[in-house]
């Protein structure tokens, strides 16, 4: 069991123990750091992923608040826990496996729609770039991958990858590397290699498609080790 995962389970017993219930505020980091013995960006991380479950809920300012007890399992936490053994850079390598082997097997199921999706997504990338909206352009980025997943025509392979999306927006983006989105450089470099992206399957290019999406992942995966 990873050192996330076991401090999921303590957070989770702790919730238990305390008897707290659905509206309720969480211990803060630092109270958690103690109760459970880990460090400060292992909670973090453990935060992130029950926010990701739907089991908290920040509010700016002011703290996590319990919006599903964790008992009440669903789904989604289900299908999220499948990560929690990884490490970030074993997600973002399982992210481009996925986009390589769709980009070699499934380049003719792009459809016009589709074209069209991902198009709109690139174009709100851009708009938001040029707004400083960081955010915004990264909740649009996930739209365009979405999309591109869809080229799977396989519902195994569209849930995997759509839950390792979402698992991944919350445990990187908005806790790990909150820097990340306001990161003027990298996000011109990753509109680019989404635009990179979406010309190779417009030109039906697989070998173009290939390379641009091994530069989407070098782009992510230089800027988290920094």
């Amino acid at each position: 069991m990873s050192k996330v995962h076991e401090t999921v389970e303590k957070i989770e017993k702790l919730i238990e123990e305390m008897n707290l219930k659905k509206g309720d505020r969480l211990p803060s980091e630092r109270e958690l750091c103690e109760r459970t013995g880990a460090s400060r960006i292992i909670v973090r991380e453990a935060l992130s992923f029950l926010k990701a479950s739907g089991i908290i809920k920040s509010r700016r300012g002011s703290g996590n608040y319990i919006v599903r007890l964790p008992r009440e399992k669903n789904s989604r936490s289900e299908n999220f826990e499948l990560f929690l053994e990884y490490d970030i850079d074993e997600l973002v390598n399982a992210r481009e496996f996925l986009d390589k082997a769709i980009a070699e097997f499934c380049l003719h199921n792009f459809t016009l729609q589709m074209i069209e999706d991902m198009e709109r997504f690139l174009s709100m990338m851009k708009e938001n770039y040029k707004r400083k909206n960081f955010q915004s352009l990264t909740e649009a980025d996930i739209m365009f991958h979405k999309v591109y997943i869809k080229a799977a025509r396989n519902p195994i392979i569209s849930s995997l990858a759509g839950n390792l999306l979402e698992y991944m927006k919350s445990r990187i983006w908005y806790v790990l590397k909150k820097d990340y989105l306001a990161d003027s450089e990298y996000q011109k470099r990753s509109i680019k290699f989404h635009e990179d992206i979406l010309n190779a399957i417009v030109s039906n290019n697989k070998t173009h498609l290939l390379k641009a999406i091994e530069n989407h992942y070098k782009n992510i995966l230089d800027h988290l080790s920094l």
